[in-house]
């Protein structure tokens, strides 16, 4: 099994989406985060080559999974994962393992962002593990630098883990999910 990639929308370490992010991953060796503060501002917005771009490209095609992991805002990810996202070429993500995980404060916005990063999937043709992993605020309690949650976001963060450990323990992705 080769490394995990997880883009992280979100520049705090602290924050939900990225605590989530670490708990679908727990445990799986050599998971790489990327945050949109990892890399000059002026490269990521204005898309620029520099060393560090082209290590985090190569990092993500070389990976076996991608996961994404973003606050919503506006119903939809983050702006600053969409300045990330857009530096990866539109063939890099072909038939890779792909999990999308969103944080909200609105149930409202869970179908949006859930549609949004399926979109994002499909464009770039890759193959989700699993749905959209939302889970709104409330369902997860600050406790100091980590994060409590329900019983019921508990239940899915481990079905998620669980979809994207059998992706990364098959010998190939199947590539006979749906496009």
């Amino acid at each position: 099994m080769s490394h995990v990639v997880v883009v992280r929308g979100s520049p705090q370490l602290a924050s939900r989406s990225s605590w989530v992010a670490q708990e679908v991953t727990a445990g799986l060796p050599d998971v790489r985060f990327v945050a949109p503060t990892d890399l000059k501002a002026e490269e990521v917005l204005l898309a620029r080559r520099s060393p560090d771009v082209d290590r985090f490209v190569v990092d993500v095609r070389g990976a076996r999974a991608l996961v994404v992991a973003t606050p919503v805002y506006k119903a939809t990810y983050a702006g600053a994962l969409k300045a990330l996202i857009d530096l990866i070429p539109e063939d890099a993500l072909r038939d890779k393992a792909v999990l999308g995980i969103a944080t909200t404060k609105s149930a409202e916005h869970a179908v949006p962002v859930a549609a949004a990063l399926d979109a994002l999937f499909a464009f770039f043709h890759a193959r989700p593990v699993a749905h959209a992993l939302v889970l709104r605020d409330d369902e997860l309690l600050r406790e100091g630098e980590r994060f409590a949650p329900s019983v019921a976001a508990r239940a899915r963060i481990h079905a998620t883990r669980a979809a994207l450990v059998a992706a990364l323990t098959q010998p190939t992705f199947p590539s006979t999910l749906p496009t």
